[in-house]
């Protein structure tokens, strides 16, 4: 999972933010269309938000599955960039929970990761310098969201499908089917992505995504989301660590 999750990040432009309509909770009845309408206008007037997240790796050859939980937070600074904070707090395997402390932190074009009980700690950089990450587009943030993109450009990566509510579903969302087309960046990843979109605050609750070989399944179900945190810089300041003791490496951009 966590390797999967770093290969998620990649290299994007940031553009400046256009004036946003305000958004307004999703119909139960809603087109596809509307859905990705919805995403868009959430992905433009969001600030920030703060979420508590569980990513589930699951192995359909073997059956074997893990998850990490923990708490994620993202925050656009100025228009034309964000950044992120995830800091895993706890794993299970099977029936069995362990206590883990493991980070990563994502911004100005760095992915740094963290392990605490390895003392180990690796800094990216994904970006050429001067260039931003979208952090929220498919394919370059931590989860493949459709937040804050134009319907019209997911729709040329992606097929996309209004699937009818199961009873397993999360609580009041509505659930998109996004398929990969042809030979495309998204296509070389995924074989499919399932997004459950809450209906009163336009994001994606649970990201179901199925790899192109369909040997592993990803699932990260976000909850307690709340957009009206104000996030500071102390939010995302990692805590210091006695570097002495620790196998610190910094790898810079390669393409």
């Amino acid at each position: 999972m966590r390797t999967a999750l770093l290969a998620c990040f990649g290299m994007a432009i940031v553009c400046p933010l256009a004036a946003a309509a305000e958004f307004q909770p999703i119909a139960p009845d809603a087109t596809s269309d509307q859905v990705l309408e919805s995403l868009k206008t959430r992905g433009d007037t969001m600030k920030g938000f703060s979420a508590n997240v569980k990513l589930t790796n699951f192995d359909n050859a073997t059956a074997d599955s893990h998850s990490d939980s923990g708490k994620f937070l993202f925050q656009k600074v100025g228009d034309d960039d964000a950044r992120i904070r995830i800091n895993f707090s706890q794993r299970t395997e099977g029936s069995k929970l362990f206590p883990e402390q493991h980070e990563y932190a994502v911004s100005n074009g760095w992915v740094l990761e963290r392990d605490y009980q390895k003392r180990v700690e690796t800094d990216r950089q994904v970006a050429k310098s001067g260039e931003k990450l979208n952090l929220l587009k498919l394919g370059q943030g931590p989860f493949p969201l459709p937040v804050g993109q134009d319907p019209a450009d997911v729709k040329k990566q992606f097929d996309v499908t209004l699937i009818a509510p199961a009873k397993d579903d999360p609580a009041a969302t509505v659930h998109l089917l996004l398929k990969p087309k042809g030979l495309t960046d998204m296509a070389r990843k995924f074989a499919q992505i399932d997004v459950w979109v809450d209906r009163q605050n336009g994001m994606p609750d649970r990201i179901v995504t199925l790899d192109n070989t369909r040997e592993n399944m990803a699932t990260a179900d976000l909850t307690d989301i709340r957009l009206d945190v104000n996030l500071t810089d102390a939010d995302f300041a990692l805590p210091q660590i006695p570097r002495s003791d620790w196998d610190v490496t910094s790898e810079p951009y390669r393409g």
